[in-house]
């Protein structure tokens, strides 16, 4: 190995060590609480075993090398949420029944291995993102839930308000205050490792100061001692227990459950590692790792852990490179449960409490909050996705808190596919627009402008969205069937909200373009380059059949296409052809001829190649550009470390850079020749020199460029997204 890796992976490893552990030992403490709060110690450890468990057994295997793994919320939760149905069944020893939370985590291993074996672990990606967003919000407010009493300082659930301890809340709320502030201002800083220590700090200084009584417990004592692979052994205890072998189907159940939210975890963690090293790992192999590390834990009496996406980020960014990093990980772990257990000890359980409620209010879903804004704010389809999604992640909340996550997964994937169901079998157009009503980002002549209002009910734009299968393909070649008895010349076909195109429907939309080729009728398509779609197109072969020169990036591209294709039909001339008579712009069309002479002594004439620029973003020019000849494709860019993109196209007869030579600020946007291009420009200081010598020229000029202005404002509620 390598003295830079090996550092690297060393350095990875402790960073990613120190994020984990005060995550791991609150989530522990979560479960054993649950089952009793005495517990609250074990728990503690049972937290750092993961840690090492999980990291030491999935190293054996070569998965993703820089995952760092460790407990996470929702199988935490999960976990926890079996305790009250452990006591119901079982009325024994805590210690027995944690020996069912072992067994289940062992049989979670299991089953890992078995997905990772059979090549399935990429089945858990499918779990719908509604689905998801409601599993791990409903885990948010759960955990938020049991962290009540702990922050309120009270021993039971059955004290009265009375015995509420203030200053305990307070040191609470200060962990998770701190945690916040050092996720945004400290990023180099773990978060948890800041909040943890001023918590404790606060804590242990007020109890020093005497303070004892107005605060809640620690943990408690913890030995110093090398984990033994026991936990398992009291199973042997249970089996004379009859409900023991009635419970056991209900176990194995809710392991496999655990199998798969806990693999859907890794994945996404493998997703991150692989983006972040630039290569492609085997998800199964790491799945089988994950698997062994779980065992292990299992075994020493830890709780499940599962790839964690930020910590492995972490990992990789802080030099890991190998496999070592995880062994790094692990053996920190195991460090810390043999030589700081006295010490972790000390940890007082208002602190945990207020760490986990930072976890807590990080696992609320940003997609969650968006939906709600556009169901307050958007309309349309976009609203309509927002109420659907939030109705899925809604129910799965409430099934969640009130019958389990199990249940709650079963509820939400069944909500899916009715919705899914009900997706496919509604109409796939789902918008229709004609070019007379709707136009694309090239702004054009008046004369064109009111050719396309007269003729542009022969350009049809649909807006397809769902999946292209036999049955909904058939709805569009039925539509595209009627639109062409409708004397429809041009059609075009958005795919960028279809997410799915097998290979019947291929052939039903094949068929159908041949049949309006055969009638003279143009079909063209909207499709986002390198996309899924596109690549399904092109591997279907239906790309052939439409021509690459008909297959467009967007709407916008499409729609001017369509459109050059119509006014080409229409007018006397061929557009952009030759040079427009300034007589014919429609901002200088109020002068007389007498005056646009004087006007060109002003002005300088020049002509440039495809591809120059004439504008450039931000740059501090004021003069104005008069095209006569060709195109400009305008584009914008939103930083400068954003690529620009096209917004318009000006077209021959209108005016170019006209804000900037009225308002003198920086140009917004940059100017680009798609062609051979001719203009007159006017710069600022002769346009001054006109007002002196002939006032009322540049009167009319001015109001031929606020007239222009007026219309692009006036038919921007026209133009296509």
């Amino acid at each position: 190995m390598k003295a830079k890796s090996w550092s690297g992976d060393l350095t990875g490893g402790v960073v990613a060590s120190i994020m984990s552990l005060p995550d791991a030992m609150a989530y522990g403490v979560l479960i054993f609480s649950a089952l009793d709060p005495s517990l609250a110690a074990d728990g503690l450890l049972a937290g750092l075993i993961a840690v090492a468990a999980a990291n030491l057994g999935s190293s054996l295997i070569k998965g993703n090398p820089i995952i760092s793994s460790s407990p996470t919320a929702l199988v935490t939760l999960m976990v926890a949420s079996q305790m009250p149905v452990l006591i119901t069944e079982f009325p024994l020893q805590p210690q027995l029944l944690l020996s069912l939370v072992f067994l289940s985590i062992f049989l979670a291993g299991l089953f890992q291995i078995l997905l990772g074996r059979l090549h399935l672990g990429q089945l858990a990606k499918y779990i719908p993102q509604p689905v998801v967003a409601g599993l791990f919000n409903g885990t948010a407010l759960l955990i938020l839930k049991g962290q009540i009493q702990p922050l309120l300082g009270l021993s039971n659930p059955t004290q009265s308000w009375s015995a509420l301890k203030p200053l305990n809340l307070a040191i609470g709320l200060l962990t998770w205050l701190s945690a916040e502030v050092a996720a945004r201002r400290w990023k180099k800083i773990p978060p948890a490792v800041l909040a943890l220590t001023i918590g404790v700090t606060a804590y242990h200084l007020l109890r020093g100061l005497g303070y004892s009584s107005q605060l809640g417990m620690m943990v408690g004592h913890i030995p110093a001692r090398i984990p033994q692979p026991t936990a398992l052994l009291s199973i042997k205890q249970l089996w004379a227990q009859p409900q023991f072998w009635h419970y056991l189907p209900r176990i194995i159940t809710f392991a496999a459950g655990l199998a798969v939210v806990a693999s859907t975890s890794t994945l996404v963690a493998c997703i991150a590692g692989d983006e972040v090293q630039g290569q492609r790992t085997d998800a199964n192999h790491e799945l089988i790792g994950q698997g062994i590390g779980n065992i292990l834990a299992a075994a020493f009496g830890g709780i499940m852990s599962s790839g964690s996406p930020s910590r492995t980020v972490a990992n990789y960014q802080y030099g890991a490179r190998s496999r070592f990093s995880r062994l790094m990980m692990g053996l920190l772990a195991l460090g810390a449960i043999v030589f700081l257990a006295p010490v972790v000890g000390l940890l007082p359980k208002v602190v945990l409490a207020g760490l986990l409620v930072s976890l807590a209010i990080s696992l609320l879903q940003k997609e969650s909050w968006q939906q709600l804004v556009d169901l307050a704010t958007s309309d349309g389809m976009r609203r309509q996705r927002a109420a659907i999604n939030l109705t899925i992640s809604l129910m799965v909340v409430v099934v969640l808190i009130g019958l389990g996550i199990l249940q709650a997964i079963a509820a939400g994937l069944l909500i899916s596919l009715i919705h899914f169901v009900a997706r496919m079998s509604k109409k796939v157009v789902a918008e229709h627009h004609q070019a007379n009503t709707k136009h694309s980002f090239a702004i054009r002549n008046r004369a064109e402008f009111e050719a396309l209002i007269q003729n542009g009910d022969r350009i049809h734009l649909l807006n397809l969205e769902g999946s292209l299968f036999f049955g909904t393909a058939d709805q569009v070649a039925v539509y595209i069937e009627q639109l062409c008895h409708q004397g429809a010349n041009w059609i075009i076909l958005d795919l960028s909200a279809v997410v799915e195109l097998d290979s019947t429907g291929s052939k039903i939309m094949a068929q159908s373009i041949g049949r309006c080729r055969q009638r003279g009728i143009e079909i063209a398509l909207s499709v986002r380059p390198n996309s899924m779609i596109s690549e399904l197109l092109s591997a279907i072969g239906l790309l052939e059949v439409i021509r690459q020169e008909r297959v467009f990036a967007n709407q916008n591209q499409a729609l001017v296409w369509a459109e050059d294709q119509l006014l080409a039909q229409i007018l006397t001339k061929e557009q952009d052809a030759v040079d427009l008579p300034l007589e014919q712009v429609d901002a200088l069309a109020d002068m007389k001829e007498a005056e646009i002479e004087k006007l060109k002594k002003y002005l300088l004439r020049d002509r440039v190649s495809a591809g120059s620029q004439l504008i450039a973003q931000g740059a501090q020019e004021d003069s104005l550009f008069v095209i006569v000849q060709g195109r400009v494709w305008v584009e914008l860019a939103s930083s400068p470390q954003e690529t620009s993109q096209t917004v318009s196209i000006i077209c021959s007869g209108r005016l170019l850079g006209e804000l900037a030579f009225v308002d003198h600020r920086a140009r917004s946007a940059s100017a680009y020749a798609e062609g051979e291009v001719a203009y007159w420009r006017i710069d600022y200081p002769d346009f001054e020199k006109l007002q002196k010598e002939n006032p009322l020229i540049a009167n009319k000029l001015m109001q031929g460029i606020a007239n222009g202005i007026s219309m692009e404002l006036r038919i921007s509620d026209r133009l296509i997204d």
